[in-house]
């Protein structure tokens, strides 16, 4: 069966918001699993299709959408992990950043592109809802997708745009602890959907990686450290912030960096709100541009502190690092206990800010006493779901469709 992931980012191609090496995991599982796994992708600005060996192909794709048209020059490859790529370009460039008519007009260049790989059992899977509109442009032409599947790993403002696009899909995968969310407080649209079956909730795949050793986490600090222009100190521990809103940032940092601790936050490039706490500890406190992966922090930090992305307490985990996460993020997420020799993550209440300090306080704590943390990296077997297992679930999901 021929597998066509429609995704704004795909590692090692683009992964800056860390969704690139999911969708390179799923569809390297597709792979292992006996499919052929193709990827349509937009080409931005920061990707050389000659550094990844990508062919130009001479014939430009010209579609028309809201009585605009727009000519999409095509680069096809493949991925180390054996995923087919087809990288998609507007000519010329568009002005500015991506926006709804950006990606009305190349899902439906996607759509034709479907057609072009001219397989008799395709199925499409959107990435992300800024590439669901796929489904209405393919089922409007040729149809040549048998089925279409949306993976929704995010309720943000583009999840409004998938009003008009519901119909077409066949099935919503909801991914991590968006179905708890989607229970409680909406969208109505695709509330309805899961109670009727049509959305399913899946676990959000990790990557298994081998155990981290105490040497693995010394040196990848330190590196971090002197990356970020923090001063290396070894028994200091060392926090990434790598989500959430300025306020609750800000509240946290307040409190935490009065101890002898270090912080990275990710998303700040030193104008923002954080910046009069970088300048009043600007030996423990570094703010990092947004357009810096924070996943590649993981493994030199000491904890994480989570607050959105359901991706994280896992990867972090994987990372021999400690998570610290709202509780909210999902079920399978266990509180720690003192002993750091059961459970998952420390955890808070982001309703509750005291909650926050309490868990930071449990963190230095731990790490001040000489905790094992790498121990942690352990746990991710029992923890998480692997990525086979995944690809397993969207193959029934396919199936059932």
């Amino acid at each position: 069966m021929r597998i066509v992931l429609v995704t704004p980012e795909l590692a090692p191609l683009s992964d800056g918001t860390g969704a690139g090496s999911d969708v390179a995991a799923l569809g390297a599982a597709l792979c292992d699993h006996g499919h052929d796994a193709h990827a349509i992708m937009p080409l931005a600005s920061e990707i050389d299709p000659g550094a990844h060996s990508l062919a130009r192909r001479l014939k430009p794709i010209t579609v028309e959408v809201d009585g605009q048209q727009t000519k999409w020059g095509r680069f096809d490859g493949r991925t180390p992990q054996g995923i087919e790529v087809h990288l998609l370009g507007m000519e010329p460039p568009p002005e500015g950043p991506a926006d709804h008519r950006f990606w009305r007009a190349f899902s439906a260049a996607a759509a034709e592109m479907l057609a072009s790989l001219q397989a008799t059992d395709t199925c499409c899977l959107a990435c992300d809802p800024s590439c669901a509109s796929v489904a209405a442009f393919d089922r409007a032409g040729a149809g040549a997708a048998r089925v279409h599947l949306l993976s929704l790993a995010a309720l943000d403002d583009q999840t409004q745009l998938l009003e008009e696009d519901l119909v077409h899909l066949d099935r919503i995968a909801l991914v991590g602890e968006i179905a708890d969310r989607c229970r409680k407080s909406g969208p109505a649209s695709l509330s309805d959907r899961l109670a009727k079956g049509a959305a399913v909730p899946l676990p959000q795949g990790v990557s298994k990686r081998d155990p981290i050793s105490p040497n693995d986490k010394a040196s990848a600090k330190v590196g971090l450290q002197t990356s970020v222009g923090l001063p290396v100190r070894p028994q200091v521990p060392l926090i990434s912030f790598v989500d959430g809103n300025a306020d609750l940032l800000r509240r946290a940092l307040s409190r935490g960096l009065r101890g002898d601790v270090q912080a990275i936050a990710f998303g700040d490039d030193g104008s923002g709100p954080l910046a009069d706490l970088a300048e009043r500890y600007p030996d423990r406190l570094a703010l990092v541009p947004s357009d810096v992966e924070p996943l590649q922090s993981l493994i030199g930090a000491d904890a994480c502190v989570v607050f959105d992305d359901a991706r994280l307490p896992a990867q972090a985990l994987a990372s021999g690092t400690v998570p610290v996460a709202d509780h909210r993020l999902g079920t399978d997420i266990v509180d720690l206990n003192p002993e750091l020799t059961s459970g998952s993550a420390v955890l808070f209440d982001r309703e509750v800010p005291e909650t926050i300090d309490e868990a930071l306080d449990r963190v230095v704590t731990a790490h001040r006493t000489g905790r094992p943390f790498e121990e942690l990296a352990q746990r991710i077997q029992g923890y998480a779901t692997p990525w086979p297992m995944v690809a397993d679930f969207y193959l029934q999901l396919i199936q059932q469709a």
